[in-house]
């Protein structure tokens, strides 16, 4: 009889015991599903505040600093993007950190949202791969901002040639300037009188020389983070062009040099661009010139500059006129080998 009385409450215990770790899962489960709630509306809430503030930083760019798909306004768009860096961090180079810096995650998320939105909507495919706001704005910058001193010597060249004659009124010229002014902008190209100059000097130079300098030029930038190349370095990089020309000719190492020209087209009627008042080639197709110039040696007197056909000092010579260097010409149609 007590052996039933206490396997009677042995299994009530039992019973009850299960009830309890029942109700206390059933708790366990509730407090779970309500924490995951309260997770989530918290993370619904951090996100509509990181979208408020990205939308508030963004209504603050002007329509033509949304970056465009083609990157001609990679300067304006910079710019418009450092502003708001430093008002919503306090750090202008935001997106430039240095290499350890840690960097806050709700401070990254806002930072993505607003580079994100700040560039044309077919920019933005290429952009998610990517892990952070600041492999964004580095891919941006490498994809678009290419040196191209071309670029501004033909916003140069532009300026220059504006005639007022060309202009129904005082309005449309001063609009015309604006555009300059808003190119130079982009550019990022200041007016100073120190770029102004390399700009003449560089814009100016006509002879063989030209190519070799606007080779330099463009490594210089390269080589200097899309620094300008400033009126004094122009000048170096043109007199070491000239030191290099000279010694050639006096070494004659121009037997095996040539001289690569480009020859424009006719939208290109210079370097620079099209200029006001020349004509154009009816063949737009561009056209190679290689000019080679050889410095003849004679070998009798084993002097340059002629040939041992023309020596002065032959006798068979003698009485005749001194033959003077020949330049050839080839001339090869791109595309058309």
């Amino acid at each position: 009889m007590q052996s039933d009385l206490l396997a009677s409450l042995i299994a009530k215990m039992r019973l009850q015991r299960e009830e309890d770790r029942a109700r206390h899962n059933e708790l366990m489960n509730r407090r779970d599903t309500e924490t995951v709630r309260t997770n989530q509306r918290a993370l619904l809430d951090k996100d509509a505040k990181i979208s408020t503030i990205v939308s508030t930083a963004v209504k603050k760019l002007k329509p033509d600093q949304i970056l465009n798909v083609d990157g001609s306004n990679i300067q304006a768009w910079d710019e418009a993007l450092g502003v708001i860096a430093f008002e919503r961090f306090q750090d202008k180079f935001f997106y430039t950190p240095e290499e350890k810096a840690v960097i806050n995650t709700y401070q990254e998320k806002i930072a993505r949202g607003i580079i994100h939105s700040s560039v044309h909507p077919d920019l933005m495919y290429e952009l998610i791969r990517l892990k952070s706001s600041a492999e964004v704005y580095n891919h941006l910058l490498v994809k678009f901002r290419v040196v191209n001193r071309a670029k501004h010597l033909r916003a140069w060249e532009t300026l220059k040639n504006i005639n007022p004659s060309d202009y129904g009124s005082s309005a449309e010229a001063i609009s015309a300037f604006d555009r300059c002014a808003k190119t130079f902008v982009e550019q990022g190209i200041e007016f100073t009188w120190d770029n102004v100059v390399a700009l003449i000097f560089q814009s100016n130079l006509k002879d063989h020389l030209r190519a070799a300098l606007d080779r330099k030029v463009n490594l210089f930038m390269e080589t200097r983070n899309f620094q300008l190349a400033a009126s004094a370095d122009v000048l170096q990089l043109w007199d070491s062009d000239f030191i290099e020309n000279r010694l050639a000719e006096e070494t004659g190492r121009s037997d095996a040099s040539a001289m690569n020209l480009t020859l424009a087209s006719g939208a290109d009627a210079s370097v620079s661009g099209p200029v006001s008042g020349t004509s154009s080639p009816q063949d737009t197709s561009e056209v190679s010139v290689m000019a080679l110039n050889k410095i003849p040696r004679c070998y009798i007197c084993k002097k340059l500059g002629h040939m041992s056909s023309n020596c002065p000092t032959s006798r068979k010579n003698k009485g005749q006129p001194k033959g003077t260097p020949k330049i050839y010409f080839m001339y090869t149609k791109k595309g058309c080998r």
